[in-house]
């Protein structure tokens, strides 16, 4: 079955974990139409869904069920990170895309007060590690 994600840190074209999408089909870089709050860990970002600040850019990918339960296990799915649907604008297409998207688990998280938030781009969006 294929399912589309939303990636936003380490699995992004160029960075650590993007080997993971090898099999995977690219379909554009994209935005996240609600806002949510973005903080840096120095290693790797996470997002929260329960603040809403800012829109997170990133990049959309069509995986398959192999590669979805390869992300589960990187992103230490639902215990560390839980994936959950949200809705991204795909590049400038008008098109919007359906994608699961990996958020800290508030439980896992609770001591994140003293992380950093991440610096907003010009575009009013977060956009961790760009280039």
């Amino acid at each position: 079955m294929a399912h589309m994600v939303f990636v936003y840190g380490t699995l992004k074209d160029g960075l650590s974990n993007n080997r993971l999408l090898r099999s995977a089909t690219f379909v554009g870089r994209g935005i996240t139409v609600h806002p949510y709050t973005m903080f840096d860990t120095g290693g790797f970002p996470v997002v929260f869904q329960e603040t809403a600040k800012h829109n997170v850019f990133g990049e959309v990918y069509e995986i398959d069920d192999d590669t979805l339960h390869s992300l589960d296990r990187l992103e230490g799915h639902p215990s560390f990170y839980e994936r959950r649907e949200v809705t991204v604008d795909i590049d400038d297409t008008g098109i919007q895309q359906s994608c699961w998207m990996y958020f800290g688990n508030v439980k896992s998280w609770g001591r994140r007060a003293g992380l950093p938030e991440v610096p907003v781009q010009s575009n009013g969006a977060y956009n961790w590690r760009a280039a």
